[in-house]
């Protein structure tokens, strides 16, 4: 490894090559992908893949791996990450930070209250709560996750910590949970480095029929039952595909029961699974992504429905906002079942001009946006200031250092 580089040691409770949990998997190996060059990422999570019964293959369990860019520990399931073994695993790391890509994990939760109590050794930490503390989101299991933060905030966990907001709003969920005086850093997630473009042929689309995509967890938090009522009064020829792991049976009971009530010419059917890199193809076989979800701080599915040229229908509750104007889909009121319909109507009557117009505006802001938003120097400046113990950098162009304009190579 190269000792010139700093190290940050990362806390995840899924990583390659697993793909099951969605969003954190990719949040943090995009990082890792798009950084390495600047700093050594080594990696603590579990030894399998989200609701799999059996450790990955190919990988030595309980030991540190060559992961791509990352050094992976996988934690054996049978093995608690108590204070000896975070320790442990710190000493042999020897990093300069440490990186919690979630705020109610139990590994981050672990090593929270082993700092908290003296029994590792102080470093500086980042918190990345990906949305979780969105008021919608702290809706679901209120109880539970309100007792929780109060107990964390009475013992002192977050005092000294570095917060990652992936979006303004989000910054703005932080603050009002952990008091305005706590700092909050915005770096927006990073979007994978390379992506297949499906710039030559899509879809043709018939003004009367769709095919429509859901891919996310199916979650309370993902709202799939909300697109399923949504459909309920639609005209013409619909097809809905739902894409990813069951995550509560109950929501998916629910849905099957939403289903079941839809009329004859709505077509719904599961397709279980898909593998991260057969995302993007997909979804470039699919006229629109449909996403009512509850909070996304960034939502990798949409940049990748972006890439793909296919427009997407999301809630307001994602950071991708105004896409009316950017004439690549549309953010509706999560609640406003109305609006929903009449979106959802507007893509089945849509003819074939207006949506080649709509997917090849998709490509162009696929392309524009990451230099465009600044995301990677962002992200350097929030672990550069980590390294430094938390300390901002006094030279303006700290940041800049390194150039995005290629940080997404669409081939």
């Amino acid at each position: 490894m190269d000792s010139s580089r700093p190290r940050i040691l990362v806390f995840v409770e899924y990583f390659r090559p697993g793909f099951k949990s969605g969003g954190p998997v990719r949040s943090v190996a995009n990082i890792v992908d798009l950084l390495s060059d600047r700093f050594e990422f080594w990696v603590v999570t579990r030894d399998r893949d989200f609701t799999d019964a059996v450790p990955y293959a190919g990988v030595d369990v309980g030991q540190w791996n060559q992961v791509g860019k990352a050094v992976v520990f996988y934690l054996p399931e049978a093995r608690r990450l108590d204070s000896a073994l975070l320790g442990r695993l710190i000493g042999e790391a020897n990093p300069s930070a440490i990186y919690l890509n979630s705020y109610f994990a139990p590994m981050g939760r672990r090593f929270l209250m082993a700092r908290r109590f003296k029994r590792l050794s102080e470093l500086p930490v980042v918190i990345a709560p990906r949305g979780e503390l969105g008021a919608r989101v702290l809706q679901l299991k209120r109880l539970k996750k309100w007792l929780y933060i109060a107990l964390m905030s009475r013992l002192g966990i977050y005092k000294g910590l570095l917060w990652q907001a992936t979006a303004p709003h989000e910054q703005g969920e932080i603050q009002a949970i952990m008091g305005q005086g706590v700092e909050v850093r915005l770096a927006p997630n990073l979007p994978r480095a390379t992506v297949e473009s499906l710039q030559a042929v899509r879809p043709p689309k018939r003004a009367g029929t769709v095919r429509l995509v859901f891919l996310s967890r199916i979650a309370p938090k993902k709202n799939l039952s909300f697109a399923l009522k949504s459909l309920r009064a639609i005209r013409g020829d619909v097809t809905f595909e739902i894409y990813g792991p069951i995550d509560s049976a109950a929501e998916w009971q629910l849905c099957e029961k939403l289903i079941a009530t839809l009329p004859a010419n709505i077509r719904v059917t599961y397709q279980g699974i898909i593998d991260n890199e057969q995302v993007v193809e997909m979804l470039g076989a699919s006229h629109f992504l449909v996403l009512p979800t509850l909070n996304e701080n960034f939502g990798h599915v949409i940049f990748e429905s972006f890439v793909a040229g296919s427009p997407v229908v999301l809630s307001d509750q994602t950071p991708w906002r105004d896409l009316p104007a950017k004439n690549v889909g549309w953010d509706l009121p999560v609640d406003d079942l109305a609006a929903w319909q009449r979106t959802l109507q507007e893509c089945v009557d849509m003819d074939d001009a207006r949506y080649q117009e709509m997917s090849s505006a998709c490509v162009t802001f696929a392309r524009q946006w990451p230099a465009s938003s600044n995301v990677l120097e962002m992200t350097l400046a929030l672990f550069r200031e980590a390294v430094r113990g938390g300390k901002p950098s006094q030279n303006p162009n700290d940041a800049l250092a390194h150039d995005a304009s290629g940080l997404v190579n669409l081939k």
